[in-house]
């Protein structure tokens, strides 16, 4: 469920979108005298060869956009940037998004540079390192003799079920020369690449597939990949881990030829697919919703021996719709009950229960949903035959936040990106204005869009 702070979160970006048009009729006309400046010095800015010391630039430093002149020129002239200049910017635009992402090119500059050094003391500032990153940190750890690192982030990075970029091949020849490539790590590729379809990808992994055992699973597993009923045959010897990745491949490989196809390997399987393991219950939930949804009635007795123990809801409210479709009420009574309460008390359900023949409560139920804003709460007024209650609750704005939201940076910048048609980077702004925010605080920025 969403809380009010979420859910002014997830509401903010359609609002920003509302900004977006507004602002951009605003920007029909010719830039500004400041505006047209700003774009000269932007481009300089982008070819290293703005001096932010000239007179003319520093009169652009009240700009709402001049920190994106600091962060061209930085960036590229990295090869000359010193941390203290980093220090310096974050310092004087705390509040920007430019300042992460200016850290973040200077460190893949000394990965690239290979100062390992470096590179290790920037990379713990690094909020969300992309896999070219990681696999730079992985071969600094390497290089500055910290193996047992580097090894378990370099296992992680290569057994993953699709090619890496080609950045972390000196990582993976360190790798392999380090004898750290094991059997195990070789098996949980092969794995991984038939989840994925990865069919070659597989078969590169199965190369370093040194141990016996390791072996025939791995074989196990490529020959389930291409006959999925094969994953009914399979003996002892496997993990309770190795096992249900197995059956997940046949599961996939069954549904991508015909969801009935794994809808009948699922039933097969029955016991034998353990629900405990979250994964196995998504593919479950995956399988009997798609077949759900061709809302054919005679797959309810199918759908009911697929999840006799009512493990997933999501495919519960699915049975409680076919149940629906043929009026079986008392089906309908049975699977509502089986919902997590949480389901049990939304208003689609009240509803459908209210509806259930010689409900004695029907009357409650539906007053009770009439009070509430919602589909179901209209129909419940309607069948009441009484006026749907809005829940009108009007918002008394604070004029002086709303002021000084409207003077803020990031609300300055947002519009002078939109003016210019930078909409990508006003949302990235925007998204970072809101980032720290209050609920209350995101009410009112989202008046002002």
């Amino acid at each position: 469920m969403l809380t009010t702070n979420k859910f002014y979160k997830v509401i903010a970006p359609i609002l920003f979108s509302t900004f977006v048009i507004s602002i951009e009729s605003m920007a029909k006309g010719k830039e500004s005298a400041e505006q047209l400046a700003f774009l000269k010095a932007e481009r300089l800015a982008k070819l290293g060869r703005l001096d932010l010391k000239d007179p003319t630039v520093q009169q652009l430093e009240s700009y709402p956009l001049y920190p994106y002149l600091v962060f061209n020129q930085f960036s590229s002239e990295l090869n000359r940037l010193k941390p203290k200049d980093i220090k310096h910017f974050a310092n004087q635009y705390p509040d920007s998004h430019l300042e992460g992402l200016l850290r973040f090119n200077y460190t893949a500059y000394l990965g690239e540079r290979k100062s390992w050094g470096e590179f290790l003391s920037h990379y713990s500032e690094i909020d969300s390192p992309n896999t070219v990153m990681q696999c730079r940190y992985a071969e600094a750890l390497y290089r500055q003799k910290r193996t047992t690192e580097a090894a378990k982030l370099a296992a992680q990075l290569w057994s993953v079920g699709r090619s890496q970029p080609d950045s972390c091949d000196d990582l993976f020849r360190l790798f392999r020369a380090n004898g750290d490539l094991t059997s195990d790590v070789a098996l949980s590729r092969v794995l991984n690449a038939l989840d994925a379809n990865k069919w070659g990808l597989s078969g590169y992994a199965l190369r370093f597939v040194k141990s016996e055992s390791d072996r025939r699973i791995a074989d196990a597993a490529r020959s389930v990949y291409r006959s999925p009923f094969k994953v009914l045959q399979m003996g002892r010897g496997y993990s309770p881990k190795q096992l249900a990745k197995i059956q997940r491949i046949a599961i996939e490989r069954a549904y991508r030829h015909d969801p009935y196809e794994a809808l009948n390997l699922l039933l097969k399987l029955g016991k034998g697919f353990d629900l405990s393991q979250a994964d196995n219950l998504r593919e479950l939930t995956r399988v009997g919703v798609r077949v759900a949804k061709e809302l054919d009635a005679h797959d309810r007795v199918k759908l009911a021996k697929l999840d006799p123990t009512y493990a997933s809801a999501e495919l519960t409210e699915w049975r409680i719709r076919l149940a629906l479709l043929e009026q079986d009420w008392q089906q309908v009574a049975t699977l509502i009950a089986k919902l997590p309460k949480e389901l049990q008390e939304s208003p689609r359900w009240q509803y459908w229960l209210a509806a259930l023949p010689d409900n004695q409560m029907r009357t409650q139920i539906l007053d009770s949903l009439r009070s509430k804003r919602s589909f179901y709460g209209f129909l419940a007024a309607d069948h009441l035959g009484q006026d749907a209650d809005l829940n009108h609750e009007p918002i008394t704005f604070d004029q002086t936040l709303l002021t000084e939201l409207r003077n803020s940076k990031h609300y300055l910048r947002i519009k002078e990106l939109t003016q210019l048609d930078r909409y990508t980077v006003s949302r990235s702004e925007f998204n970072r204005w809101i980032e720290t925010m209050s609920s209350n605080e995101i009410q009112h920025a989202a008046h002002l869009m």
